[in-house]
Protein backbone atom coordinates (compact mmCIF):
# COMPACT_ATOMS: atom_id res chain seq x y z
CA UNK A 1 0.00 0.00 0.00
CA UNK A 2 1.29 3.53 -1.22
CA UNK A 3 -0.21 6.92 0.49
CA UNK A 4 0.47 10.18 -1.18
CA UNK A 5 -0.38 12.55 2.05
CA UNK A 6 1.83 15.62 0.70
CA UNK A 7 0.07 16.16 -3.15
CA UNK A 8 -3.22 17.28 -1.61
CA UNK A 9 -1.33 19.96 0.57
CA UNK A 10 1.07 20.85 -2.27
CA UNK A 11 -1.93 21.67 -4.07
CA UNK A 12 -3.42 23.76 -1.73
CA UNK A 13 -0.19 25.53 -1.38
CA UNK A 14 -0.26 26.12 -5.01
CA UNK A 15 -4.25 27.73 -4.81
CA UNK A 16 -3.45 29.74 -1.98
CA UNK A 17 -0.26 31.24 -3.55
CA UNK A 18 -1.84 32.40 -6.93
CA UNK A 19 -5.33 33.51 -4.85
CA UNK A 20 -3.02 35.69 -2.71
CA UNK A 21 -2.32 37.60 -5.88
CA UNK A 22 -6.42 37.80 -6.91
CA UNK A 23 -8.39 38.52 -4.54
CA UNK A 24 -11.44 39.44 -6.31
CA UNK A 25 -13.30 37.55 -9.01
CA UNK A 26 -13.11 39.36 -12.47
CA UNK A 27 -15.98 39.88 -14.99
CA UNK A 28 -16.88 37.25 -16.88
CA UNK A 29 -16.09 38.92 -20.64
CA UNK A 30 -13.71 41.31 -19.39
CA UNK A 31 -10.97 39.09 -17.92
CA UNK A 32 -8.02 40.64 -16.61
CA UNK A 33 -4.60 39.39 -15.95
CA UNK A 34 -4.02 38.03 -12.37
CA UNK A 35 -7.79 38.04 -11.43
CA UNK A 36 -9.77 35.40 -11.04
CA UNK A 37 -13.10 35.10 -13.16
CA UNK A 38 -16.49 33.49 -12.07
CA UNK A 39 -17.32 32.71 -15.75
CA UNK A 40 -16.34 32.77 -19.18
CA UNK A 41 -17.24 32.91 -22.60
CA UNK A 42 -18.35 30.76 -25.04
CA UNK A 43 -17.87 30.44 -28.81
CA UNK A 44 -22.41 30.12 -29.45
CA UNK A 45 -22.47 27.65 -26.47
CA UNK A 46 -19.43 25.81 -26.93
CA UNK A 47 -16.16 25.89 -24.60
CA UNK A 48 -13.32 23.80 -25.31
CA UNK A 49 -9.88 22.71 -23.28
CA UNK A 50 -6.85 20.89 -23.12
CA UNK A 51 -5.01 19.76 -20.06
CA UNK A 52 -3.37 16.91 -18.01
CA UNK A 53 -4.02 15.14 -15.08
CA UNK A 54 -2.18 12.88 -12.03
CA UNK A 55 -4.38 10.36 -10.50
CA UNK A 56 -4.08 8.43 -7.34
CA UNK A 57 -4.80 5.73 -5.47
CA UNK A 58 -3.78 3.00 -2.28
CA UNK A 59 -3.81 -0.48 -3.52
CA UNK A 60 -6.81 -2.33 -3.59
CA UNK A 61 -9.11 0.44 -3.06
CA UNK A 62 -11.09 1.12 -5.43
CA UNK A 63 -11.43 5.36 -4.82
CA UNK A 64 -8.86 7.51 -6.39
CA UNK A 65 -7.90 11.34 -6.53
CA UNK A 66 -7.35 13.52 -9.46
CA UNK A 67 -5.43 16.52 -9.64
CA UNK A 68 -5.76 18.47 -13.19
CA UNK A 69 -4.10 21.53 -14.68
CA UNK A 70 -6.61 22.26 -17.48
CA UNK A 71 -6.38 25.34 -20.26
CA UNK A 72 -9.76 26.53 -21.06
CA UNK A 73 -10.27 29.24 -24.80
CA UNK A 74 -13.21 30.64 -24.48
CA UNK A 75 -13.74 34.11 -27.52
CA UNK A 76 -12.37 36.91 -24.19
CA UNK A 77 -9.36 35.33 -23.44
CA UNK A 78 -7.54 31.91 -22.12
CA UNK A 79 -7.85 30.98 -19.04
CA UNK A 80 -5.95 28.36 -17.26
CA UNK A 81 -7.65 26.08 -14.31
CA UNK A 82 -6.70 23.37 -11.19
CA UNK A 83 -9.60 20.83 -10.98
CA UNK A 84 -9.34 18.37 -8.40
CA UNK A 85 -12.00 15.11 -8.11
CA UNK A 86 -12.35 12.14 -6.81
CA UNK A 87 -14.24 8.73 -7.99
CA UNK A 88 -14.44 5.44 -7.07
CA UNK A 89 -13.19 2.82 -10.20
CA UNK A 90 -13.14 -0.30 -11.06
CA UNK A 91 -9.06 -0.63 -12.14
CA UNK A 92 -8.12 -1.38 -8.06
CA UNK A 93 -4.43 -2.47 -8.78
CA UNK A 94 -3.46 1.08 -10.46
CA UNK A 95 -1.61 3.30 -8.34
CA UNK A 96 -0.93 6.33 -10.45
CA UNK A 97 -2.07 7.51 -13.38
CA UNK A 98 -1.19 10.49 -16.10
CA UNK A 99 -3.69 11.50 -18.84
CA UNK A 100 -3.38 14.18 -21.14
CA UNK A 101 -6.51 15.28 -22.83
CA UNK A 102 -8.92 17.65 -24.78
CA UNK A 103 -12.27 18.38 -24.68
CA UNK A 104 -15.56 20.18 -25.80
CA UNK A 105 -18.54 21.11 -23.87
CA UNK A 106 -21.90 22.97 -24.69
CA UNK A 107 -23.21 24.98 -21.96
CA UNK A 108 -27.42 24.78 -21.01
CA UNK A 109 -29.17 26.59 -23.89
CA UNK A 110 -26.22 27.75 -25.78
CA UNK A 111 -25.34 30.03 -23.01
CA UNK A 112 -23.11 32.96 -24.32
CA UNK A 113 -21.18 32.53 -20.80
CA UNK A 114 -20.27 29.38 -18.74
CA UNK A 115 -20.10 29.78 -14.68
CA UNK A 116 -17.48 28.22 -12.84
CA UNK A 117 -20.39 27.05 -10.60
CA UNK A 118 -22.03 24.93 -13.57
CA UNK A 119 -18.76 23.38 -14.36
CA UNK A 120 -18.32 21.89 -10.56
CA UNK A 121 -21.71 20.30 -10.45
CA UNK A 122 -20.50 18.29 -13.13
CA UNK A 123 -19.51 14.91 -12.64
CA UNK A 124 -16.75 13.16 -15.06
CA UNK A 125 -17.81 9.05 -16.11
CA UNK A 126 -14.14 8.13 -17.18
CA UNK A 127 -13.80 5.07 -20.02
CA UNK A 128 -10.66 3.55 -20.42
CA UNK A 129 -8.87 0.77 -21.78
CA UNK A 130 -5.30 -0.71 -21.57
CA UNK A 131 -3.67 -0.63 -24.61
CA UNK A 132 0.15 -2.72 -23.53
CA UNK A 133 2.25 -3.11 -20.69
CA UNK A 134 5.25 -1.38 -21.35
CA UNK A 135 8.67 -1.60 -19.19
CA UNK A 136 10.39 1.70 -19.21
CA UNK A 137 14.64 1.93 -20.07
CA UNK A 138 15.23 4.11 -17.09
CA UNK A 139 13.92 6.85 -14.66
CA UNK A 140 12.31 6.79 -11.33
CA UNK A 141 9.07 4.57 -13.18
CA UNK A 142 11.99 1.92 -14.57
CA UNK A 143 10.86 -0.36 -11.62
CA UNK A 144 6.91 -0.12 -11.77
CA UNK A 145 4.33 -1.87 -13.57
CA UNK A 146 3.23 0.58 -16.62
CA UNK A 147 0.20 -0.12 -19.18
CA UNK A 148 -0.58 2.40 -21.96
CA UNK A 149 -4.30 3.91 -21.73
CA UNK A 150 -6.59 5.62 -23.29
CA UNK A 151 -9.98 6.87 -22.30
CA UNK A 152 -13.19 8.71 -23.35
CA UNK A 153 -14.53 10.96 -20.36
CA UNK A 154 -18.44 12.12 -20.43
CA UNK A 155 -20.27 13.99 -17.79
CA UNK A 156 -23.35 14.05 -16.09
CA UNK A 157 -24.77 16.46 -13.71
CA UNK A 158 -24.01 15.52 -10.07
CA UNK A 159 -26.44 13.20 -8.48
CA UNK A 160 -28.09 12.50 -11.56
CA UNK A 161 -28.08 10.23 -14.74
CA UNK A 162 -28.59 13.24 -16.90
CA UNK A 163 -25.32 13.46 -19.33
CA UNK A 164 -24.29 16.83 -20.61
CA UNK A 165 -23.52 17.45 -24.29
CA UNK A 166 -19.86 17.36 -23.63
CA UNK A 167 -16.81 14.82 -24.02
CA UNK A 168 -13.22 14.40 -23.37
CA UNK A 169 -10.59 12.02 -25.15
CA UNK A 170 -6.98 11.41 -24.24
CA UNK A 171 -4.23 8.57 -23.74
CA UNK A 172 -1.86 8.46 -20.92
CA UNK A 173 -0.01 5.98 -18.93
CA UNK A 174 -0.97 4.13 -15.32
CA UNK A 175 1.61 2.64 -12.94
CA UNK A 176 1.10 -0.07 -10.29
CA UNK A 177 4.01 -0.25 -7.43
CA UNK A 178 3.27 -4.15 -8.00
CA UNK A 179 6.33 -6.03 -9.31
CA UNK A 180 4.29 -7.82 -11.59
CA UNK A 181 3.19 -6.86 -15.12
CA UNK A 182 -0.75 -5.08 -14.58
CA UNK A 183 -3.58 -6.13 -16.16
CA UNK A 184 -5.44 -3.28 -17.62
CA UNK A 185 -8.72 -4.06 -18.90
CA UNK A 186 -11.57 -1.63 -19.59
CA UNK A 187 -12.56 0.01 -16.69
CA UNK A 188 -14.36 2.98 -15.43
CA UNK A 189 -13.83 5.73 -12.95
CA UNK A 190 -17.57 7.75 -11.40
CA UNK A 191 -16.55 11.08 -10.16
CA UNK A 192 -18.60 11.43 -6.73
CA UNK A 193 -18.58 13.68 -3.74
CA UNK A 194 -15.16 14.13 -2.38
CA UNK A 195 -15.25 12.50 1.24
CA UNK A 196 -14.62 13.82 3.60
CA UNK A 197 -15.84 17.07 2.38
CA UNK A 198 -13.26 19.32 4.24
CA UNK A 199 -10.60 17.74 2.36
CA UNK A 200 -11.70 18.76 -1.13
CA UNK A 201 -8.48 21.15 -2.20
CA UNK A 202 -12.03 23.29 -4.88
CA UNK A 203 -12.04 24.04 -8.29
CA UNK A 204 -9.90 27.26 -9.00
CA UNK A 205 -10.31 29.05 -12.16
CA UNK A 206 -10.99 30.65 -13.99
CA UNK A 207 -7.04 32.46 -14.06
CA UNK A 208 -7.01 34.60 -17.71
CA UNK A 209 -3.51 33.89 -18.88
CA UNK A 210 -4.41 35.84 -22.59
CA UNK A 211 -6.42 38.42 -23.67
CA UNK A 212 -7.23 37.72 -27.72
CA UNK A 213 -10.67 38.94 -27.42
CA UNK A 214 -11.52 36.78 -30.68
CA UNK A 215 -14.69 37.90 -32.09
CA UNK A 216 -17.05 34.67 -31.82
CA UNK A 217 -18.21 33.90 -35.58
CA UNK A 218 -21.00 31.11 -35.51
CA UNK A 219 -20.44 30.30 -39.04
CA UNK A 220 -17.17 27.96 -37.81
CA UNK A 221 -17.31 25.98 -35.48
CA UNK A 222 -15.72 26.24 -32.32
CA UNK A 223 -12.54 24.31 -32.85
CA UNK A 224 -11.90 26.24 -35.98
CA UNK A 225 -12.25 29.52 -34.20
CA UNK A 226 -9.27 28.43 -31.24
CA UNK A 227 -7.50 27.46 -34.16
CA UNK A 228 -7.23 30.51 -36.12
CA UNK A 229 -6.84 32.50 -32.56
CA UNK A 230 -3.69 30.36 -31.67
CA UNK A 231 -2.40 30.45 -35.33
CA UNK A 232 -2.45 34.56 -34.14
CA UNK A 233 -0.47 34.37 -31.36
CA UNK A 234 2.35 32.46 -33.30
CA UNK A 235 2.44 34.95 -35.30
CA UNK A 236 2.48 38.25 -33.02
CA UNK A 237 5.75 38.59 -32.52
CA UNK A 238 6.66 39.92 -29.26
CA UNK A 239 3.15 41.14 -28.52
CA UNK A 240 2.79 38.11 -26.24
CA UNK A 241 5.14 36.23 -23.36
CA UNK A 242 7.59 34.12 -25.27
CA UNK A 243 5.38 31.06 -22.85
CA UNK A 244 2.44 32.15 -24.01
CA UNK A 245 3.69 32.21 -28.11
CA UNK A 246 5.36 28.44 -26.77
CA UNK A 247 2.06 27.35 -25.50
CA UNK A 248 -0.04 27.96 -28.68
CA UNK A 249 2.19 26.48 -30.52
CA UNK A 250 2.39 22.89 -28.57
CA UNK A 251 -1.50 23.29 -28.54
CA UNK A 252 -2.27 23.93 -32.10
CA UNK A 253 -1.20 20.72 -33.61
CA UNK A 254 -3.77 19.42 -31.02
CA UNK A 255 -6.67 21.47 -31.90
CA UNK A 256 -6.24 21.08 -35.41
CA UNK A 257 -6.39 17.44 -35.36
CA UNK A 258 -9.25 17.28 -33.03
CA UNK A 259 -11.15 19.05 -35.70
CA UNK A 260 -10.22 17.00 -38.23
CA UNK A 261 -11.58 13.97 -36.41
CA UNK A 262 -15.22 12.97 -38.60
CA UNK A 263 -17.09 12.53 -34.95
CA UNK A 264 -15.67 15.70 -33.35
CA UNK A 265 -16.91 17.68 -36.20
CA UNK A 266 -20.03 16.28 -36.30
CA UNK A 267 -20.49 16.80 -32.81
CA UNK A 268 -19.73 20.31 -32.91
CA UNK A 269 -22.06 20.82 -35.99
CA UNK A 270 -25.08 19.81 -34.03
CA UNK A 271 -24.75 17.52 -30.70
CA UNK A 272 -28.41 16.67 -31.35
CA UNK A 273 -27.85 14.93 -34.76
CA UNK A 274 -27.03 11.33 -34.39
CA UNK A 275 -22.99 11.25 -34.76
CA UNK A 276 -20.53 8.35 -32.73
CA UNK A 277 -20.27 10.70 -30.18
CA UNK A 278 -23.61 11.69 -29.42
CA UNK A 279 -24.71 8.13 -29.73
CA UNK A 280 -22.06 6.88 -27.42
CA UNK A 281 -23.43 9.94 -24.97
CA UNK A 282 -27.17 8.22 -25.69
CA UNK A 283 -25.57 4.88 -24.59
CA UNK A 284 -23.96 6.12 -21.36
CA UNK A 285 -27.21 7.82 -20.08
CA UNK A 286 -28.66 4.82 -20.24
CA UNK A 287 -26.28 2.78 -18.75
CA UNK A 288 -25.95 4.84 -15.94
CA UNK A 289 -29.77 4.09 -15.59
CA UNK A 290 -29.36 0.79 -15.06
CA UNK A 291 -27.84 1.52 -12.03
CA UNK A 292 -25.97 -1.76 -12.81
CA UNK A 293 -22.23 0.08 -13.03
CA UNK A 294 -20.53 -3.26 -12.40
CA UNK A 295 -21.50 -4.62 -15.96
CA UNK A 296 -19.67 -2.51 -19.16
CA UNK A 297 -21.07 -2.62 -22.25
CA UNK A 298 -18.54 -3.25 -24.67
CA UNK A 299 -20.20 -0.41 -26.86
CA UNK A 300 -19.09 2.05 -24.04
CA UNK A 301 -15.36 1.24 -25.14
CA UNK A 302 -13.11 4.16 -26.36
CA UNK A 303 -13.61 4.03 -30.46
CA UNK A 304 -10.14 5.50 -31.22
CA UNK A 305 -6.63 3.79 -31.23
CA UNK A 306 -3.84 4.34 -28.74
CA UNK A 307 -0.98 5.03 -31.74
CA UNK A 308 -3.35 8.14 -33.49
CA UNK A 309 -4.62 9.60 -29.91
CA UNK A 310 -1.32 9.33 -28.03
CA UNK A 311 0.03 11.55 -31.29
CA UNK A 312 -2.61 13.61 -30.56
CA UNK A 313 -1.84 14.34 -27.27
CA UNK A 314 1.51 14.52 -27.05
CA UNK A 315 2.21 18.20 -26.84
CA UNK A 316 -0.28 18.94 -24.55
CA UNK A 317 2.11 18.47 -21.28
CA UNK A 318 4.48 21.02 -22.22
CA UNK A 319 1.86 23.43 -23.90
CA UNK A 320 -0.34 22.95 -20.43
CA UNK A 321 2.71 23.46 -18.30
CA UNK A 322 3.74 27.19 -20.37
CA UNK A 323 0.32 28.46 -20.48
CA UNK A 324 -0.01 27.81 -16.42
CA UNK A 325 4.02 29.51 -15.96
CA UNK A 326 2.59 32.70 -18.26
CA UNK A 327 -0.35 32.46 -15.52
CA UNK A 328 2.27 32.34 -12.57
CA UNK A 329 3.91 35.53 -14.11
CA UNK A 330 0.80 37.48 -14.61
CA UNK A 331 -0.41 36.73 -11.21
CA UNK A 332 3.04 37.85 -9.51
CA UNK A 333 3.06 41.16 -11.51
CA UNK A 334 -0.32 41.62 -10.43
CA UNK A 335 0.13 41.39 -6.92
CA UNK A 336 1.85 44.61 -5.01
CA UNK A 337 3.64 42.46 -2.81
CA UNK A 338 5.15 40.24 -5.28
CA UNK A 339 9.35 39.77 -4.68
CA UNK A 340 9.65 37.26 -7.20
CA UNK A 341 11.47 38.57 -10.67
CA UNK A 342 9.92 36.68 -13.75
CA UNK A 343 12.43 36.42 -16.95
CA UNK A 344 10.25 35.68 -19.88
CA UNK A 345 12.55 33.54 -22.59
CA UNK A 346 12.49 29.59 -23.66
CA UNK A 347 15.81 27.61 -23.45
CA UNK A 348 15.57 24.47 -25.33
CA UNK A 349 17.06 20.83 -24.52
CA UNK A 350 16.93 17.92 -26.96
CA UNK A 351 16.98 15.39 -24.25
CA UNK A 352 17.20 11.19 -25.07
CA UNK A 353 15.11 8.82 -23.73
CA UNK A 354 16.69 6.35 -20.82
CA UNK A 355 19.59 8.46 -20.75
CA UNK A 356 21.34 11.07 -18.04
CA UNK A 357 20.60 14.36 -19.52
CA UNK A 358 21.91 17.45 -17.42
CA UNK A 359 19.97 21.10 -17.27
CA UNK A 360 22.41 23.72 -16.10
CA UNK A 361 22.26 27.16 -14.40
CA UNK A 362 25.01 29.45 -15.23
CA UNK A 363 25.96 32.31 -12.92
CA UNK A 364 26.36 34.46 -16.01
CA UNK A 365 22.34 33.79 -16.36
CA UNK A 366 21.67 35.56 -12.97
CA UNK A 367 24.26 38.28 -13.79
CA UNK A 368 22.30 39.52 -17.41
CA UNK A 369 19.12 39.06 -15.21
CA UNK A 370 20.80 40.75 -11.64
CA UNK A 371 22.60 44.68 -13.00
CA UNK A 372 26.05 45.53 -10.90
CA UNK A 373 26.71 41.94 -10.02
CA UNK A 374 29.80 39.36 -11.20
CA UNK A 375 29.53 36.39 -11.71
CA UNK A 376 31.47 35.53 -8.93
CA UNK A 377 29.17 37.01 -6.19
CA UNK A 378 26.93 33.90 -7.43
CA UNK A 379 28.97 31.21 -6.11
CA UNK A 380 27.42 29.16 -3.91
CA UNK A 381 24.10 30.40 -4.60
CA UNK A 382 21.17 28.08 -4.21
CA UNK A 383 19.27 27.12 -7.56
CA UNK A 384 15.79 25.10 -7.51
CA UNK A 385 14.78 22.82 -10.58
CA UNK A 386 11.37 22.05 -11.17
CA UNK A 387 10.85 17.93 -10.64
CA UNK A 388 9.53 16.10 -13.59
CA UNK A 389 5.69 15.02 -13.92
CA UNK A 390 6.81 11.59 -14.05
CA UNK A 391 9.41 11.78 -10.80
CA UNK A 392 5.62 12.47 -8.85
CA UNK A 393 6.02 8.32 -8.85
CA UNK A 394 9.26 8.78 -6.53
CA UNK A 395 8.53 12.21 -4.37
CA UNK A 396 4.49 11.30 -4.27
CA UNK A 397 4.02 15.01 -5.27
CA UNK A 398 3.33 17.73 -7.48
CA UNK A 399 5.50 21.24 -7.23
CA UNK A 400 8.59 19.50 -6.11
CA UNK A 401 11.92 21.08 -6.48
CA UNK A 402 15.31 20.16 -6.42
CA UNK A 403 17.89 22.73 -4.63
CA UNK A 404 21.36 22.32 -6.13
CA UNK A 405 24.09 25.40 -5.42
CA UNK A 406 26.22 27.13 -8.27
CA UNK A 407 29.79 25.58 -7.97
CA UNK A 408 32.42 26.99 -10.30
CA UNK A 409 29.96 29.01 -11.75
CA UNK A 410 27.80 26.15 -12.81
CA UNK A 411 24.31 24.24 -11.29
CA UNK A 412 23.79 21.19 -12.90
CA UNK A 413 20.91 18.80 -12.25
CA UNK A 414 20.98 15.46 -13.72
CA UNK A 415 17.56 13.29 -14.79
CA UNK A 416 16.65 10.59 -16.67
CA UNK A 417 12.98 10.18 -18.72
CA UNK A 418 10.94 7.25 -19.36
CA UNK A 419 7.97 9.48 -21.18
CA UNK A 420 8.97 10.95 -24.65
CA UNK A 421 6.68 14.04 -24.30
CA UNK A 422 7.73 17.68 -24.04
CA UNK A 423 7.29 19.14 -20.96
CA UNK A 424 8.49 22.36 -19.27
CA UNK A 425 11.11 22.68 -15.94
CA UNK A 426 11.01 25.90 -14.03
CA UNK A 427 14.35 27.10 -12.45
CA UNK A 428 14.53 29.92 -9.58
CA UNK A 429 17.14 31.36 -7.71
CA UNK A 430 16.86 31.72 -4.43
CA UNK A 431 18.13 35.31 -3.32
CA UNK A 432 18.43 34.69 0.18
CA UNK A 433 20.63 31.88 -0.02
CA UNK A 434 23.65 34.51 -1.00
CA UNK A 435 24.98 36.70 1.84
CA UNK A 436 23.99 39.34 1.95
CA UNK A 437 21.29 39.02 -0.41
CA UNK A 438 22.34 39.95 -3.93
CA UNK A 439 18.71 41.21 -5.48
CA UNK A 440 17.35 43.12 -2.32
CA UNK A 441 15.83 39.80 -1.66
CA UNK A 442 13.84 39.33 -4.63
CA UNK A 443 13.84 35.56 -5.82
CA UNK A 444 14.38 35.19 -9.84
CA UNK A 445 12.26 32.75 -12.07
CA UNK A 446 15.02 32.13 -14.84
CA UNK A 447 14.28 31.36 -18.23
CA UNK A 448 11.78 27.98 -18.64
CA UNK A 449 13.72 24.74 -19.65
CA UNK A 450 11.50 22.78 -22.69
CA UNK A 451 13.01 19.50 -22.62
CA UNK A 452 12.25 17.49 -25.99
CA UNK A 453 12.91 13.97 -25.74
CA UNK A 454 14.03 11.55 -28.48
CA UNK A 455 15.71 8.38 -29.02
CA UNK A 456 18.65 8.03 -31.26
CA UNK A 457 19.09 4.22 -32.19
CA UNK A 458 19.75 4.08 -35.74
CA UNK A 459 20.38 0.54 -36.72
CA UNK A 460 21.63 0.88 -39.87
CA UNK A 461 23.73 3.49 -40.12
CA UNK A 462 22.19 5.65 -42.25
CA UNK A 463 22.57 9.12 -40.10
CA UNK A 464 18.86 8.94 -39.36
CA UNK A 465 17.71 7.64 -36.11
CA UNK A 466 14.73 4.00 -36.32
CA UNK A 467 12.03 6.10 -34.74
CA UNK A 468 11.82 8.80 -37.27
CA UNK A 469 12.49 6.49 -40.86
CA UNK A 470 9.18 4.34 -39.20
CA UNK A 471 7.21 7.32 -38.94
CA UNK A 472 7.37 7.64 -42.86
CA UNK A 473 7.69 3.81 -43.77
CA UNK A 474 11.44 4.32 -44.77
CA UNK A 475 13.70 0.61 -44.00
CA UNK A 476 17.15 0.59 -44.40
CA UNK A 477 17.67 3.19 -46.83
CA UNK A 478 21.54 3.87 -47.77
CA UNK A 479 23.15 6.96 -46.70
CA UNK A 480 22.68 10.01 -48.84
CA UNK A 481 19.24 8.87 -50.64
CA UNK A 482 16.43 11.30 -51.88
CA UNK A 483 13.62 8.96 -51.32
CA UNK A 484 10.93 12.09 -53.15
CA UNK A 485 13.66 13.42 -55.32
CA UNK A 486 13.31 16.93 -54.43
CA UNK A 487 16.84 17.85 -54.17
CA UNK A 488 17.14 17.28 -50.66
CA UNK A 489 18.72 14.06 -49.12
CA UNK A 490 16.43 11.90 -46.45
CA UNK A 491 19.12 12.72 -43.90
CA UNK A 492 18.84 16.36 -44.70
CA UNK A 493 15.32 16.12 -44.32
CA UNK A 494 15.38 14.56 -40.99
CA UNK A 495 17.64 17.40 -40.04
CA UNK A 496 14.52 19.52 -41.15
CA UNK A 497 11.90 17.26 -39.71
CA UNK A 498 9.98 17.20 -43.26
CA UNK A 499 8.11 14.41 -44.98
CA UNK A 500 11.04 12.72 -46.94
CA UNK A 501 8.31 11.07 -49.44
CA UNK A 502 6.64 14.35 -50.31
CA UNK A 503 8.34 16.32 -52.68
CA UNK A 504 6.92 19.63 -51.78
CA UNK A 505 7.67 19.34 -48.27
CA UNK A 506 10.79 20.94 -47.82
CA UNK A 507 12.72 23.65 -45.45
CA UNK A 508 11.72 27.33 -46.99
CA UNK A 509 11.93 30.87 -45.92
CA UNK A 510 9.56 32.94 -47.85
CA UNK A 511 9.32 37.18 -47.56
CA UNK A 512 6.17 38.65 -48.29
CA UNK A 513 7.03 42.59 -48.72
CA UNK A 514 3.00 43.16 -49.93
CA UNK A 515 1.92 43.37 -46.64
CA UNK A 516 1.91 45.35 -44.02
CA UNK A 517 4.01 44.79 -41.99
CA UNK A 518 6.33 42.69 -44.54
CA UNK A 519 6.57 38.98 -42.88
CA UNK A 520 9.00 36.27 -42.85
CA UNK A 521 7.32 32.72 -43.32
CA UNK A 522 8.77 29.10 -42.61
CA UNK A 523 5.63 27.01 -44.28
CA UNK A 524 5.70 24.07 -41.72
CA UNK A 525 7.39 23.77 -38.46
CA UNK A 526 8.58 21.18 -36.18
CA UNK A 527 8.23 21.23 -32.73
CA UNK A 528 11.04 19.08 -32.48
CA UNK A 529 13.50 21.68 -34.38
CA UNK A 530 14.85 25.02 -33.37
CA UNK A 531 14.85 27.61 -36.38
CA UNK A 532 17.40 30.65 -36.79
CA UNK A 533 17.07 33.64 -39.12
CA UNK A 534 20.11 34.94 -40.25
CA UNK A 535 21.01 37.70 -42.55
CA UNK A 536 23.80 38.96 -44.63
CA UNK A 537 24.43 41.93 -46.31
CA UNK A 538 27.60 40.87 -48.24
CA UNK A 539 27.79 37.49 -49.93
CA UNK A 540 31.26 38.06 -51.98
CA UNK A 541 33.20 38.42 -48.29
CA UNK A 542 35.02 35.32 -47.84
CA UNK A 543 33.51 33.60 -45.33
CA UNK A 544 30.40 35.71 -45.55
CA UNK A 545 29.34 37.25 -42.19
CA UNK A 546 25.88 35.72 -41.08
CA UNK A 547 24.56 37.84 -38.40
CA UNK A 548 21.35 35.87 -36.09
CA UNK A 549 18.40 37.60 -36.33
CA UNK A 550 15.88 35.84 -34.48
CA UNK A 551 16.22 32.25 -32.86
CA UNK A 552 13.03 30.07 -31.65
CA UNK A 553 11.46 26.30 -31.42
CA UNK A 554 9.43 25.15 -34.05
CA UNK A 555 5.55 25.23 -33.32
CA UNK A 556 4.01 22.11 -35.97
CA UNK A 557 3.01 24.59 -37.75
CA UNK A 558 3.20 28.06 -40.09
CA UNK A 559 5.50 30.89 -38.80
CA UNK A 560 5.11 33.93 -39.36
CA UNK A 561 6.87 36.95 -37.67
CA UNK A 562 7.44 40.46 -38.50
CA UNK A 563 10.18 41.42 -40.97
CA UNK A 564 9.69 45.32 -40.83
CA UNK A 565 12.85 45.71 -38.40
CA UNK A 566 14.79 43.67 -40.35
CA UNK A 567 14.51 44.74 -43.87
CA UNK A 568 16.23 48.23 -42.72
CA UNK A 569 19.44 48.77 -45.14
CA UNK A 570 19.78 49.08 -48.83
CA UNK A 571 20.09 45.47 -49.37
CA UNK A 572 20.44 41.70 -47.60
CA UNK A 573 20.67 38.46 -48.08
CA UNK A 574 18.19 35.90 -45.26
CA UNK A 575 18.94 32.33 -44.30
CA UNK A 576 16.85 29.80 -42.21
CA UNK A 577 19.07 27.43 -40.23
CA UNK A 578 17.20 24.62 -38.54
CA UNK A 579 18.97 22.49 -35.93
CA UNK A 580 18.29 18.76 -34.92
CA UNK A 581 18.89 17.02 -31.34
Amino acid sequence: MRRFPGLNLVLQAVLAAWTLSAAHAGVALKPVLGSQSAEIGTFHGWVGWVGWDATFSESYNPVQETYGWVVYFAPEAIYVALQPAQAVYSGVDVNMGFDFFYGFLRAPNAASTLSRDYLTRLWGVAFSKGIISVSPPGGPMSKLSLGLTVAQTFYRVSHTTTVVPAFQFGAGVSASFSLLPIDLPFSVALDRDWQPAYKDPGFSGFWPIALWNLRDNPTLDPATQIANGLSAIISSGTRYPATTVAMAGHLLGVIQKAQNRPEVSAFLADPSVTSRISQTLEDTSTWLQTSDTGHLPALLQPFFAYPEMEETVQPILAGTQMAFETGYRAGAEANPGNDTVHVDGIITHYCFVGEPVTIEVRAQELVEVITNRTAAEFEGAWIGFDVPVEYMTAYASAGKREWLQITNGVARYSIIQSMTRPQVMGVVYDDDSSDPPLNHGADVELKRRLLIFVDRTDANHNQIPDYWEKRFGLTNNPPGIDTDRDGQSDAAEYIADTDPTNPQALLRLRLNTAGNPPTFSIPATSRDRKYTLESCANLTSQPPQWTVLFESSGTGAEMIFNARSYLTGPAAFFRICVSAP
